[in-house]
């Protein structure tokens, strides 16, 4: 592996160029937000690095672009904070990855809160607050208590606790110059509409190079944080943990009241958040529109390209699964040409119904429940994070939203049968399903973004659940083979 240093970059000493690099490539290959697990390091370069002024432990925030082995047109750049512990300041600095740094917490959320701008190397930190968070005090004489979340795989959330202020700061580790879908909803919802059904965004940072002022990288942004809340996965698993969704014998599944309503409010929910997203057809970037042909043919396209970029990914480790996955791996992607028409058969509909900016990673994870499922708040509207900024942003049908958490279902129940020791029902997830549409519905039905003809709304559920499961099979394939099982069912039973 090699090191490069930024042009200009003049660095600290307790962070000097060598220090940085060797640190990150020792774990960085583990962490889970990192996208190219597998491919070996071949170039490490630090393109900003700014010591945070006023640390109480030698602290810094770099971006480091790394090049892997065998792409070498591509790199990506990643946000990673770094400390050196204070007994370790010798002829050998021990550096760690910071995020669950108090400094560096009450440095990020004070710049944000503060509006403050820090100027690195080649770039500036720049701070951004919402009116809301105008309403916080911050402390001045104390750090703050940070415990980390986990249901992140591509972020690091953290759980800010300081003073009065309770807060959830989430590190957008990737680095993309644009438009952030987290910010740009997380200001339309809090704003522009009246819904409720999220925590409002109360700023952000980001990262602007000196060189190019109008192209800003969103690094961190800082929410609301209620307190006592759990995901609905948490929520539901630990429901069905108790045997309380199981399939008789004549193959109906039954379920007590508490599963219902939940899974029923979480489709009213849903319909809600859609229409706030609907809700103003005065502000462009947001107003509903009819889908045009080419639009059609653009999102058929790019379902088709990741799709075979998937199958020819999953083809080369096919020799490193185990025997029956590989098999089963090898039949799909003989069948991958049968598996892509499905796909590009969205190019032919000719829905009356609108799209519009949707959240486009829904899942149960992306959803807290208050205590006693009094109610319920949609999070991370940040999009599937492997895909680009420009098609997380673009307008899309409401059904991508509602196939990602009927996906999700299907991830739980088979996650909760393998903890239990039973068997997987495919009623089971039939019965999610409908009572999670039933309450949607109830939402949806006549609004000018839901499909009339419930066959439409088939078809189209159809496509998008096949495009979320090749997804779910690429970051398997490449975080958690173990789990390779869970969207491989889910394709070979679409596509039979």
């Amino acid at each position: 592996m090699s090191v490069r240093e930024h042009p200009g970059t003049q660095l600290n000493s307790f962070f000097d160029t060598t220090a940085v690099a060797s640190c990150i490539a020792s774990w960085l290959p583990a962490a889970r937000w990192y996208a190219a697990k597998g491919l070996p390091l071949e170039r490490i370069t630090i393109e900003e690095l700014l010591v945070i002024p006023c640390a109480q432990q030698p602290t810094a925030l770099a971006i480091v672009s790394i090049a892997q082995q065998n792409t070498p047109d591509h790199s990506s750049a990643y946000l990673i904070p770094l400390s050196a512990e204070a007994n370790e300041l010798s002829e050998h600095v021990g550096l760690h990855d910071a995020a669950l740094s108090p400094t560096f917490a009450a440095w990020l959320i004070g710049l944000a809160f503060e509006q403050r701008s820090e100027s690195a190397r080649v770039g500036s930190f720049v701070g951004h607050a919402t009116a809301c968070s105008l309403q916080e005090r911050i402390p001045a004489n104390c750090l703050p208590e940070i415990t980390l979340l986990g249901g992140d795989a591509s972020n690091t959330s953290l759980a800010v606790r300081w003073g009065e202020c309770r807060l959830i700061v989430k590190l957008l580790r990737r680095c993309r110059a644009g438009i952030q879908p987290e910010v740009d909803i997380g200001l339309f919802l809090a704003e522009q509409t009246e819904w409720q059904g999220t925590p409002r965004l109360m700023g952000w940072v980001e990262y602007v190079a000196h060189d190019d002022a109008h192209s800003a990288t969103v690094i961190a942004t800082v929410h609301e944080f209620f307190d006592g809340c759990v995901s609905a996965w948490d929520r539901l698993a630990d429901l069905l943990s108790v045997g309380v969704l199981a399939t008789s014998r004549d193959g109906i599944a039954i379920a007590t009241p508490q599963v219902v309503s939940l899974v029923e409010s979480l489709g009213r929910t849903s319909g809600q958040m859609h229409r706030a997203l609907a809700a103003r057809s005065d502000i462009p970037a947001f107003a509903p529109q009819a889908e045009s042909a080419l639009a059609r043919q653009l999102t058929a396209s790019h379902m088709e390209e990741q799709a075979r970029q998937i199958f020819a990914s999953a083809a080369a480790q096919l020799s490193q699964l185990p025997i029956p996955i590989a098999t089963r791996l090898r039949d799909c992607i003989a069948n991958s040409e049968r598996l892509i028409q499905r796909l590009q058969h969205y190019a032919a509909f000719q829905s009356s119904a609108l799209v519009l900016r949707v959240h486009g990673d829904y899942h149960l994870g992306q959803v807290l429940v208050a205590p006693g499922d009094a109610r319920l708040f949609v999070i991370d509207f940040e999009g599937e994070p492997s895909r680009s900024l420009q098609e997380r942003c673009a307008q899309k049908s409401v059904l991508k939203d509602v196939a990602g958490m009927c996906r999700s279902f299907d991830y739980l129940l088979r996650s909760v049968a393998k903890q239990a020791g039973h068997a997987y029902s495919p009623q089971d997830l039939l019965f999610l399903e409908q009572c999670f549409l039933s309450g949607y519905r109830e939402i949806a039905i006549g609004q000018p973004w839901w499909p009339s003809d419930p066959q439409e709304v088939a078809s189209l559920l159809a496509i998008y659940k096949l495009d979320k499961a090749l997804y779910e099979l690429a970051y398997e394939l490449h975080n958690r083979p173990e789990w390779i099982d869970v969207p491989l069912a889910a394709i070979e039973s679409l596509g039979a």
